[in-house]
């Protein structure tokens, strides 16, 4: 039993430190290269705990149980010395990632080197699931219940440490982890070894953290961090500031994580000094309104803030996602912007834009949103191109009942580079328009004003303005006075008809034929779709690219190669060694039923991914943060997976395929109310504080939880009854099927929403089920030696 006890705190160890490291990853790749690569975490992991089972199922001998004690002990140990030498090459690329060999060459080395702890993390569980099958269901309790931990602690600990810091914190616990197998080790050396590794990674972490920092981002994109001034982490951003001078006056650029920066100007609190501000369209409809309530969603750096109140506006109030920015704001660069967040007039609220709007009951004459988001991960941490929930059809329904009567929403995009196609630009109008007429507006372009700037050869900033009441003579006047002043260009004027693309969207009989005949995806984001930032077509990601030059191409690239490196992976590490080494193969067990286990298992490990991603994508928008989705989604599924695995050990041996088969069939039946009934759920209780929402989620999440948590034990209890030695083969399959999975669902949720791809998991589930469906209960059982 004390056996028993120290392999299973082991696991749960291991996966803990395992799910710190996985997310860990995905705030240091997007605080570093670029958000698309925050997924791959996930994949790599699936794919170290793949090839572990196939390591072990191929060489049975030399994976042998009297061998297993001390091969835990090490491996743990291992696992801690790779993720140590896997940050410190990853710390030292140099290069930015561009769509060039080279950077595939790049993203295959860096790749090869993080994919080396889940590879050890792999073993280490593999083995103990391997010699500890008659109590799977406890043992997989543990694992499941510590990645689920693990989830929670990272958010905790990124309010406390910086990232580079946590990857040493995380080694350290896979090193404790050793000390725990070491319990059972028969040889001194690996103890000692163990333990060595704990008190200098421990000392690492403490030297470090709060001594001195040896180990931290070199380099982002490429570029060197020499000029920073302020650095803080939090799980939402890495957040740095950098001394700039923007006209002529002193300021503090704000950078977050690798391609979002936001400036703090400098002001002293005199208003006549400062109007130069004027002269620039970032302060366009502060100066056509007078005396406004106005609402600024996404606050950065407090230049709109300023210009505001410039001109003299009554109430702004300011919404900032990030604590962090918040902080700089109004404590850190205080006396360098003047104490603008002190001024009676202002405001700054902590909240996400779309929970803010939600809740509050107050109107205003102005919602500005400027420049909210960019290429960057949306906050990030997630899998995939940006999840902004701020641009769709839904978001600008709840802005509109947010305004007063004649109340105006002012969005601020980057008018991209094709000037035929206004891409930003015309997916904010496609979403405003779509919304116009779903609250019974028979005209919106009687709602809508559109201007650009003209002073930029490349890129150049779009200004979109819906008003809630039908822009007024009187109102186009006081636009295009400015207008001329500040030598901008018409876009969209609803006295006049010009001849551009948006136009014609406006104009056209069949608006959804007339986005279909663009080259590049425009359509309208919903909450179920709000990739704002994919343009792309789903043909692009399979063919070749359009011909017409778009910033939003290096994705594909990036997807790609990621595709074709996961893909060699699993070949490389799964499937040529299955293939080699088939002739070796037991023979034992249920032969005709081996293509079934096989099916089963693949199954489930696309069905779990699958699930997860959408879900975790889907309460976003519901829980306001990207990670914290992460965390809760994934910490719940896990939690009551491991639930579920503990409570199934208790189902009677000649009744498991009885009872697999009936949480298969509630499992898909629960997907499919998922599927229609969440968007509700959210709608209802969007507005209400955090605390409440958390608890909504988990006890959504919880009932999935339970049953996917019962699906991958209760096989493993009918495989080990029918063929013993191919569960690390099965293990394999399952990790191998999770890889692909990670990157169907993001296609799928990237292409087609995440509805879309929760129904694809409830097929694949149901697939599953048909297989158990097939398979006799008095399959002749052949006795085979554990």
């Amino acid at each position: 039993m004390r056996k028993n006890r120290s392999i299973y705190w082991g696991v749960f160890l291991i996966a803990l430190a395992t799910l710190i490291w996985e997310i860990l990853l995905t705030r240091i790749f997007s605080a570093t290269m670029y958000y698309h690569f925050a997924f791959m975490s996930i994949s790599l992991a699936m794919l170290g705990f793949g090839c572990s089972g196939v390591i072990v199922f191929l060489f049975p001998k030399f994976f042998s149980r009297e061998k297993c004690s001390d091969q835990l002990t090490l491996y743990s140990s291992v696992f801690a010395i790779t993720i140590v030498t896997a940050i410190l090459v990853y710390l030292q690329v140099d290069r930015e990632i561009t769509p060039s060999l080279r950077s595939f060459v790049d993203l295959l080395m860096i790749f090869s080197f993080i994919f080396l702890p889940y590879l050890f993390s792999g073993l280490t569980i593999t083995l103990a699931l391997r010699h500890e099958t008659k109590n799977i269901t406890t043992l997989y309790c543990y694992d499941l219940v510590g990645a689920g931990l693990g989830c929670v602690a990272v958010i905790g600990l990124l309010f406390i440490y910086d990232g580079i810091s946590l990857v040493l914190l995380t080694a350290f616990l896979s090193a404790l982890s050793s000390i725990v197998f070491g319990t059972n080790c028969n040889s001194g050396f690996l103890k000692k070894f163990g333990l060595v590794c704990a008190v200098l990674l421990l000392g690492l972490f403490v030297c470090n953290a709060h001594m001195y920092r040896f180990l931290k981002i070199k380099y982002v994109q490429g570029k060197p961090q020499t000029n920073i001034v302020f650095e803080e982490w939090n799980p939402i951003n890495r957040v740095t500031v950098e001394p700039r001078e923007y006209f002529g006056r002193k300021a503090m650029e704000i950078g977050y994580d690798s391609t979002a920066y936001a400036t703090i100007h400098s002001f002293d609190g005199d208003r006549s000094a400062a109007s130069f501000f004027n002269k620039y369209p970032h302060s366009f409809y502060y100066q056509v309104r007078k005396n406004a309530d106005v609402l600024i969603i996404g606050v950065g750096g407090g230049q709109d803030v300023l210009n505001a109140y410039l001109n003299g506006h009554t109430s702004i109030t300011g919404i900032e996602i990030n604590p962090t920015i918040a902080y700089l704001n109004t404590n850190v660069y205080a006396d360098f912007n003047g104490n603008l967040f002190s001024k009676p007039e202002v405001e700054i609220i902590i909240d996400e834009g779309r929970n803010f709007v939600r809740h509050t009951k107050d109107t205003y004459d102005i919602i500005h949103l400027p420049n909210v988001d960019s290429g960057v991960a949306s906050s990030s941490g997630a899998f995939t191109f940006v999840e902004n929930t701020l641009y769709t059809v839904e978001a600008f329904r709840d802005y509109y009942h947010r305004l007063k009567d004649d109340g105006v929403l002012w969005i601020s995009r980057w008018r991209t580079p094709q000037k035929t196609y206004f891409l930003e630009n015309l997916r904010i109008l496609t979403g405003a328009v779509l919304m116009l007429e779903r609250e019974g507006i028979k005209n919106p372009a009687d709602h809508i004003v559109m201007l650009e700037e003209k002073y930029r050869p490349f890129w150049r900033q779009g200004y979109f303005f819906m008003k809630k009441t039908p822009f007024t003579a009187s109102d186009i006047s006081d636009i295009d006075s400015l207008r001329k002043k500040m030598d901008l260009d018409w876009l969209v004027n609803p006295m006049e008809r010009i001849d551009n693309t948006l136009n014609s969207y406006i104009y056209s009989t069949d608006r959804e034929a007339f986005l279909a005949a663009l080259p590049f995806r425009t359509d309208p984001n919903t909450d179920d779709c709000p990739f704002f930032f994919n343009f792309l077509k789903p043909k692009h990601y399979f063919w070749k690219l359009p011909v017409e030059f778009t910033h939003n191409k290096y994705p594909v690239f990036i997807f790609k190669s990621l595709f074709v490196i996961v893909l060699f992976m699993v070949i490389v590490t799964i499937i040529l060694p299955l293939v080699f080494f088939k002739r070796s193969l037991p023979e034992s067990g249920p032969v005709r039923f081996r293509s079934g286990y096989i099916v089963y298992f693949c199954c489930l490990g696309l069905g779990f991914m699958l699930v997860e991603i959408p879900l975790i994508q889907k309460f976003i928008l519901f829980l306001g943060q990207p990670l914290y989705a992460i965390a809760v989604i994934l910490s719940t599924l896990l939690v009551f997976s491991g639930i579920g695995s503990l409570l199934s050990g208790r189902f009677a041996t000649p009744d498991v395929l009885g009872r697999l088969r009936s949480i298969m069939i509630t499992l898909c039946v629960l997907l499919l109310i998922y599927m229609f009934a969440l968007s509700g759920i959210f709608d209802m209780f969007l507005g209400t504080g955090s605390a409440v929402r958390f608890i909504i989620s988990i006890l959504l999440i919880a009932p999935l939880g339970l049953l996917m948590g019962t699906a991958f034990p209760l096989g493993i209890r009918l495989l080990e009854r029918d063929c013993v030695s191919m569960v690390p083969w099965m293990w394999a399959v399952n990790g191998a099927c999770s890889v692909m999975g990670s990157i169907i669902a993001w296609g799928m949720s990237l292409n087609f929403g995440y509805n879309a791809t929760i129904l694809v998991s409830t097929c694949v589930y149901g697939f599953a089920l048909l297989v158990m469906l097939l398979k006799r209960a008095d399959t002749d059982i052949v006795a085979e030696p554990s």
